[in-house]
């Protein structure tokens, strides 16, 4: 008894003496100083602040905004870097309430071989991290020995970590990762973003080597990290990619419009997993959805190395390769080097494969795998077509999620790919703890109602600086909105939120991807930038982007000098 008082009596000291600190951008009011005493009536300016000052049981709240990174950054960006919370006393990094806390990385300049990172955790343990968005983290070579090392969350050795409600855009490299040197256990994604990551400048394949979510592994094959309900998309290589000896889950994840630019654009690339076989479950994709990417959806993209068990469950694969991508099939499985009984243990079941560019499934010369009733097996020996579903209209893709971090609620996530009433697809699998459904929606009793026209489903390219005066930008009209997409193009302005009103370009007609060139641009201005599609029913305008004539960008070796920013190569 006396030892359990003094354990309690020890947790309540703890608890007692952990603090909790607040951060706003210095325009805020009231405005962040790093020489405040970090309350809410006398903020901190920087991450960087709380991260040096927090400990075990410590919350640090960060107002909404954005928080402009100083150039003197140079590409360090922000570490927590070896402290750790506990299981009781975690060390929290929070939005406060439903604030929006931005990290904008546009205004630092690096040399063209620096690693660059937004957030990042070394050798840490039990740190949640909630609500914070990392955005414009610039990767300003193109120099082919310099590939996409942007990373704007990046792990390293650190274990029980919790990442919630985290966004990534517009990043030269990738978006959450870890690296194979470096690996993390108990790792969890829970309703993250990450988009137009990419690697812009590339002179080979541009886009290739930016993936929205990464985990590598090369050292233990006990670690486990998790993805619950995260989406990538518009990112130049992979949405989802593990090489990786770690147990990997995603649950309830849409990868979609991946293959930006020139990049390869699976979905899912499940392996590689160079250790020797060890029978334990590897890898598992359940509820999963790829949707539209250049390539295909699900690939185990191990062939030549060792087999490993992997579960693919209750998966839908939709359209994948119809931006053109060659090998773009609903699902991929490769010819490892393992035997026939490792093989046979990547067990696919009661997945969907619909409408994929090359094909629903496809099997490499010598692989093989467990399969039973999928769409395409015999039972349950059916042919899938548009009636199975309740919608095939993905308008609202990209919609924002819920404050609480849900998914939206709109009729694309409420209705896209869901089974319809009468459904082929109802009954006809075997449960594995998902349902007997086939896909990645158990059905439910809702209004089959024929679907309104919309307006069209865009985004817009991040644009970049051609000459003084121009500037190339463009965007990808992904669905026409149940109607005929009569002009497209990309709309700017100074002022913020343009429209066709404003300056902009003709690009053609219909859906797929389009460039624009921006002429009469003046320099020492920022400009907003939108892609914009018609339809029957109006104008639909893309997510917004911003340049600016003060960023300095390589070119074939050379340094442009623009407002007065000099960079000089080495």
């Amino acid at each position: 008894m006396k030892k359990l008082i003094i354990i309690l009596f020890w947790l309540l000291t703890v608890s007692l003496q952990a603090a909790t600190y607040y951060i706003a951008p210095t325009t805020a009011t009231p405005a962040g100083n790093d020489a405040n005493a970090g309350t809410l009536a006398a903020p901190w300016a920087t991450i960087g602040k709380a991260f040096s000052v927090v400990v075990a049981g410590d919350t640090a709240f960060l107002r909404g905004g954005v928080y402009m990174v100083p150039a003197s950054n140079d590409g360090a960006g922000y570490s927590l870097t070896g402290k750790s919370g506990t299981a009781i006393n975690k060390i929290v990094i929070s939005n406060y309430q439903n604030e929006v806390p931005i990290i904008d990385f546009d205004d630092v300049i690096t040399g063209p071989t620096t690693t660059k990172y937004g957030i990042s955790f070394l050798t840490c343990n039990y740190v949640h991290l909630i609500g914070i968005t990392v955005r414009n983290l610039n990767q300003l070579s193109d120099n082919p020995a310099d590939p996409a090392l942007s990373r704007a969350f990046y792990f390293s050795y650190s274990n029980n970590i919790t990442v919630e409600r985290c966004v990534a855009y517009h990043i030269d490299g990738n978006g959450f990762s870890t690296i194979n040197t470096n690996p993390c256990d108990e790792l969890y994604y829970i309703d993250c973003d990450a988009y137009d990551c990419n690697d812009r400048l590339s002179p080979v394949l541009p886009g290739n080597d930016g993936s929205g979510f990464t985990n590598g592994n090369s050292k233990q094959l006990d670690y486990h990290v998790y993805y619950k309900r995260c989406r990538a998309w518009d990112n130049g290589d992979q949405g989802f990619s593990f090489g990786s000896y770690s147990y990997v889950e995603c649950d309830s994840c849409w990868s979609f419009r991946n293959g930006k630019l020139q990049g390869e654009g699976w979905g899912w690339k499940t392996g590689w997993i160079s250790a020797t076989y060890d029978g334990q479950v590897k890898r598992k994709i359940v509820n999963c959805i790829a949707a539209y990417n250049r390539r295909s959806g699900f690939d185990t993209n191990d062939g030549g190395t060792p087999a490993h068990y992997q579960q693919f469950y209750n998966n839908t694969s939709y359209r994948n390769g119809y931006q053109g991508g060659a090998s773009a099939y609903g699902f991929s499985f490769r010819n490892t080097v393992g035997t026939d009984e490792q093989e046979l243990k990547r067990e696919v079941k009661n997945n969907i494969s619909y409408r994929n560019e090359s094909g629903n499934i496809y099997i490499q010369s010598g692989a093989l795998y467990t399969h039973v009733t999928n769409s395409w097996d015999d039972p349950p020996g059916i042919t899938i077509a548009p009636s199975d579903f309740i919608s095939l209209d993905s308008a609202g893709l990209i919609a924002p999620r819920q404050t609480d971090g849900s998914f939206p609620d709109n009729v694309c996530y409420n209705k896209f790919l869901h089974l319809s009433e009468t459904s082929q697809a109802r009954g006809e699998g075997t449960d594995e703890g998902y349902g007997d459904d086939l896909g990645a929606f158990q059905y439910s009793v809702q209004e089959d109602s024929e679907e309104p026209l919309v307006l069209s489903d865009l985004s817009t390219f991040r644009p970049y600086w051609q000459t003084e005066t121009t500037a190339i930008s463009g965007g990808n009209v992904y669905d026409a909105g149940g109607g005929t997409v009569s002009a497209r193009g990309v709309c700017w302005n100074t002022t913020g939120t343009p429209t066709t009103a404003d300056s902009k370009t003709e690009d053609g007609t219909g859906t797929g991807i389009f460039y624009s060139q921006m002429t009469g641009l003046s320099r020492d201005a920022a400009y907003y930038v939108r892609a914009y599609a018609t339809n029957e029913i109006g104008t639909a305008y893309g997510n917004q982007m911003t340049f600016r004539t003060s960023q300095v960008l390589y070119k074939d070796g050379k340094v442009y000098v623009i407002g007065g920013k000099v960079l000089v190569t080495p």
